[in-house]
Parts: C-alpha cells; sequence; structure tokens
C-alpha cells in the first residue's frame, strides 16, 4: 500500500523529494521481497546525476547493492561497491561492511587480505556495533561472529604461534574458555592438526575448567596427535588423559562414553601399527589396560600385540590382568595358559612360579593344573631345593592322573632329589611305593631299592667307627632285603 501511495504521487512531488521517495520505495521493495525492483532503483540512483539524492543515500544504495551480489556469490562486484562505500565519511554500520568485505575477500582467494581485514575488525570494540532502540550499541554476538570467521579463515592460510597468540589476545575473558575451545576444535577439523595441539594445551591450562571439560580436552588432544601421525606424542597424552580420567570421571555414563572414545583410539592406533608393531602401540595398550583392566578382551589384545613383539613379561602381565577379570571359564583357562606360555617364552623363573601358581589359584581343578603343578615341581629341581622337590614329584607320582608319562618321570625325579640329597633310606621306602604304584615298571623301582639297601650296608661296612648294633642292623637289612625278581 506504501508503495501505491508513493508511485501515485512521485511525478507530482517536488525534485527535493523525490530523491527521498525513491530511496524509500527500493527499500520498501528489498523488505518485501521484490529484490528486483529495489536493485533496478539502487542501481538508478548510483547513475543518477541530477543531484536529488544524497551523500547518505548513496552510499546506502551502494551497501545495499552490494549486499544483493555478496548473497548472490557475485564478490568481485561486492567488493567493488564495499570498498567505494567505505571511502565516504560518515558511513553507517561501518564494521559490518568491513565484515562482508573480508568475506568476499576470503571468497576470491585472498586469505592474507580477508585475515588481515578479520584481525583488524577484531581489534576495534567501537566497529564491532549494531544500531538498537536506543542507538549505537556494542554487539557481542557480532564480536561472537567475527572471532569465529578468523578461525576458518586462519585455517586456509597457517594458524601460526603469532596468530594464535594475536588471535586470545582478542577474546574477551568472558568467553575466552569457550572460544579456545571452538579455535582448537576448527583448527583440527579443518586439518591444521600441530596448531590445534598447540591450542588444545593452552585450553588445559585453564583452571576453571570442570573435569568433564578436561577430559574431554584431554583426548581431543590424544586424538588430534594421532590425526598428525605423531604417534608418540598422541600416546603422551593419552597416558595425561588415562590419569585424568582416574582422578575426575565420576559420572557413570560419561564415563562410559570417553572409555569407548580412549578404546577406539587404542584400536585405530593398532590398526595404523597393524603391518608394524611398536613400542607407542604397546604402551597404549599397557595405559588403557591399567586404567580398564575390567576390558578383558583388549588385555587380550594387548597380549597378543606383546607376543609378537616378543616383550613375553608384559605379554604375562596382560594375560594375567584378563584372567583376574574373565566372567566365563573358558576365557579364564585361555588367559592363564597364555599367562604361562608368556612367562616360560621369557625364560624367567620368578615369573614362570607366579603364573603357574596364579593358574592354580584361579583353577585348581583345571584342564592344566598337573602340568603346572608338575612344573612347579620342576622349578624347585632347577632352583635345586632337592627336598621340597622331591615331595612335590612323590605326590604327582602316587596321584590319580591320566598323566601317565608324567606320573613316571615324577617318579623317576623324586628319587633324583632324595640321592642328590644322600636320602637312601627314604629312596629304599619311596622306590618300593613307585614299585606298587607302576606295576609296569616294578622291576626298574625293585633295583633301585635293593640299591639303596646295598648302598646303607656299604657305608656302615666302610666306617670304622661303626658300633656293633649298626653293623647288626645293616646285616639284618641286607638279609631281608626283598630280592624278587
Amino acid at each position: 500500500k506504501a508503495l501505491q501511495i508513493y508511485g501515485m504521487v512521485l511525478n507530482d512531488t517536488k525534485a527535493s523529494q523525490k530523491g527521498v521517495i525513491l530511496f524509500q520505495m527500493a527499500h520498501l521493495h528489498e523488505i518485501g521481497g521484490d529484490t528486483a525492483k529495489a536493485m533496478t532503483i539502487y542501481k538508478n540512483i548510483l547513475k543518477d546525476k541530477s543531484g536529488i539524492f544524497t551523500t547518505d543515500m548513496i552510499t546506502r544504495s551502494r551497501v545495499s547493492l552490494a549486499d544483493f551480489y555478496f548473497q548472490n556469490s557475485k564478490y568481485k562486484d561486492a567488493k567493488a561497491l564495499y570498498q567505494a562505500a567505505l571511502k565516504k565519511a560518515g558511513v553507517v554500520q561501518k564494521g559490518i561492511i568491513l565484515y562482508r568485505l573480508a568475506w568476499c575477500d576470503y571468497n576470491l582467494g585472498n586469505f592474507k587480505t580477508a585475515i588481515s581485514a578479520l584481525e583488524n575488525l577484531a581489534a576495534h570494540k567501537e566497529l564491532l556495533v549494531t544500531q538498537a532502540s536506543d542507538g549505537v550499541v556494542f554487539d557481542p554476538v557480532f564480536q561472537g561472529d567475527v572471532l569465529h570467521d578468523l578461525i576458518t579463515f586462519y585455517a586456509q592460510d597457517a594458524v601460526t604461534d603469532a596468530r594464535i597468540a594475536k588471535f586470545l589476545s582478542m577474546v574477551p575473558e568472558t568467553n575466552k574458555k569457550e572460544m579456545t575451545l571452538t579455535f582448537a576444535q576448527e583448527t583440527s577439523r579443518l586439518g591444521q592438526k600441530q596448531a590445534a595441539a598447540k591450542i588444545y594445551r593452552i585450553y588445559l591450562q585453564d583452571k576453571s575448567l570442570s573435569k568433564e571439560e578436561n577430559l574431554n580436552a584431554s583426548l581431543a588432544l590424544v586424538q588430534t596427535n594421532y590425526d598428525e601421525g605423531q604417534s608418540k606424542a598422541s600416546v603422551d597424552a593419552f597416558a595425561q588423559t588415562a590419569l585424568n580420567y582416574q582422578k575426575n570421571c565420576s559420572d557413570e555414563t560419561k564415563c562410559k562414553d570417553l572409555q569407548k572414545q580412549m578404546r577406539h583410539f587404542v584400536t585405530e592406533l593398532h590398526k595404523l601399527k597393524m603391518s608394524k608393531l611398536d613400542s607407542d602401540l604397546l604402551r597404549a595398550y599397557d595405559i588403557y589396560s591399567q586404567t580398564f583392566p575390567q576390558d578383558v578382551e583388549m588385555d587380550i589384545l594387548g597380549a597378543q600385540v606383546a607376543v609378537d613383539m616378543k616383550q613375553n613379561a608384559k605379554a604375562n602381565q596382560f594375560y594375567a590382568t584378563a584372567a583376574d577379570h574373565a566372567e566365563t571359564p573358558k576365557l579364564r583357562e585361555m588367559a592363564l595358559v597364555g599367562e604361562v606360555e608368556a612367562a616360560e617364552q621369557a625364560a624367567n623363573a620368578e615369573l614362570k612360579e607366579k603364573a603357574y601358581n596364579h593358574y592354580l589359584s584361579l583353577m585348581p581343578q583345571g584342564p592344566k593344573s598337573y602340568e603346572i603343578r608338575y612344573q612347579l615341581a620342576q622349578l624347585s629341581y632347577e632352583k635345586k631345593q632337592w627336598s621340597k622337590a622331591a615331595d612335590q614329584f612323590r605326590t604327582l607320582a602316587l596321584e590319580k592322573t591320566s598323566q601317565a608319562e608324567l606320573q613316571k618321570k615324577s617318579a623317576d625325579l623324586a628319587l633324583d632329589c632324595l640321592a642328590l640329597e644322600k636320602r637312601d633310606a627314604d629312596i629304599e621306602s619311596w622306590s618300593l611305593e613307585f614299585a606298587k604304584a607302576f606295576p609296569k615298571n616294578a622291576g626298574e623301582f625293585k633295583g633301585i631299592y635293593r640299591t639303596s639297601i646295598n648302598t646303607q650296608v656299604v657305608k656302615v661296612a666302610n666306617n670304622d667307627k661303626a658300633s656293633v648294633s649298626e653293623i647288626k642292623a645293616a646285616i639284618e637289612k641286607s638279609q631281608s632285603a626283598d630280592l624278587r625278581g
């Protein structure tokens, strides 16, 4: 209706008022959605030589036409009009024009110019204003937009240490924490991982961070270093994240989510290093296992990595943790056997003894329990603990089991231990026990029995200080010996 009335009176209006009416009509067409008619009037205003338009109208027409070109991606045309408008004194909302001019340069590929323009705008608070009912006022939302877009601009050129410092110096204290995090996230998203890592470290120094913010940023730093290909740095950050998790994570739901992210990091690192396992990967598994020992699957994966790297002592540790937290007998048995095998591969007596005892403590009647007890006896034998080994082997030899071969070996080794300690009287009694326990080998054990008697008699006979009673006893022992067979 307003446009209709203006159209009716335009031709009858004095020349001094025509400019005002035409400019107002252009504005009404624009806000009414008839952009084509509005732009036609703005173009005519810029071409007019009659002098009916004020300098302010001409400048605002330029800006409106530039905005139209900007919105339609005609950045070169928009830039020329914005620059012309800025040359006029008293231009309204200069900050918005400078902001859009910077975006024109950005879209035209003039990144350094665009960055310089936004830095200049962000540094001058008097330009970051908007028109309000009570006049021109500072606009914190506009300031936030400028700073956020500056991050995007930086990423197209280079986020240097100097730019990081300059940017953070322009951010108001009230939202520095939030903007620093955004800076790190956007810089990482746009591919400048090294710079992003530096910004995350700056962010993590903020003492006002909540436990959750600290953990999330720590994990983001891990991922950023990983994406950059810095596996050592990423694992270093992962170690710090694990410490933070143990100290700070209290919300069960969020903790589970963080655990999933940490697990994902380790498995992704494993995929990356599948063809060439290294100490960084093993360390990542170790950190994860110490933080989440109940994740049996990851404990076993870590153990397998350690085995492949011939780090058998570390594999033993992973398997032991898995066995302690396994929920099924089958999984527990697998982990315990892995622990034993890794300890044996490590060729460490202390480690083997610990693994054997661990197996027996968790599965005293397990499928491998007899073999494990035999290995424990072997360890005692290797340590020259003859008496202990003899008792262990004797128990194994006389036990009812399907391990016939190990039973016979146990009997032989039990007698060897006694022989090494010169316990001939025990050899005499034990060999008779074994003769009964092993009918097929009875002749062999009875031979040992008779030899032990002869040995005892010879000792007495060769002893000049033997008493008459000792000699008589020796004669009786010799005469009573079972000579059958």
